[in-house]
């Protein structure tokens, strides 16, 4: 699955308000039609996360269990080679740790 950044997903709003096709937009970035419409549809966004969530509590408790460490596995690939590969990504990370730390110091969490 292909992450698309803020400037991408601004850029294919922009191309649909223009009046571009999806499948156009889709060939474009290397992503699915869905992928385009999730983000430039308010109602199909809301409809795919109701799927979703109906899809999830349906599974057993096993079957989340195998879900959810799929999902931590794939988002820990994609987190470390977004970081090795993408210096304002590494940035953004290290402020964000930085302000944890510091919230943490100040609201006596650490000692």
């Amino acid at each position: 699955m292909k992450r698309l950044t803020t400037e991408q997903i601004n850029e294919i709003v922009k191309l649909r308000n223009e009046g571009k096709t999806l499948r156009k937009i889709a060939d474009k970035f290397k992503v699915q039609t869905q992928t385009i419409l999730y983000h430039t549809s308010e109602d199909f966004r809301i409809k795919l996360r109701e799927y979703n969530r109906k899809r999830y509590n349906q599974m057993s408790p096993k079957e989340k269990r195998e879900y959810l460490k799929n999902k931590r596995e794939y988002q820990r690939i994609y987190h470390q080679e977004r970081y090795a590969n993408d210096l304002e990504f590494r940035k953004k990370q290290l402020e964000r740790v930085k302000n944890k730390y510091l919230r943490d110091v100040k609201g006596g969490k650490k000692q």
